[in-house]
């Protein structure tokens, strides 16, 4: 899992708008990483779910955010961004599958 991470973070390259998308991600990581761990006993698809919802919540208002400000909503951002919660509870889970 850590080559994973590893290759998807060099695989971007360095430029603003990548840098954006890989931060997009690694809060959306966070966020499905720590719904998962607080929804641990609710069925899969509850804690599923929970997850990958509070990751599309949080990208959406920050979209809303950016483009009240005079930006755009950037779709490949949300899209960062769910990604990178949906990879945060596939990883609990799998983490937490294997301790048990």
């Amino acid at each position: 899992m850590k080559t994973l991470i590893l290759f998807l973070l060099i695989s971007f390259n360095a430029n603003s708008q990548q840098v954006d998308k890989v931060a997009h991600f690694g809060v959306g990581y966070v966020i499905g990483a720590t719904s998962s761990v607080v929804t641990n006993k609710q069925k899969p698809i509850v804690n599923i779910s929970i997850g990958v919802g509070t990751g599309l919540v949080v990208g959406t208002c920050k979209e809303l955010y950016d483009k009240s400000k005079g930006g755009q909503f950037n779709y490949k951002d949300l899209g960062a961004t769910v990604l990178g919660s949906a990879l945060g509870i596939i990883t609990i889970r799998y983490t937490i599958r294997k301790t048990i």
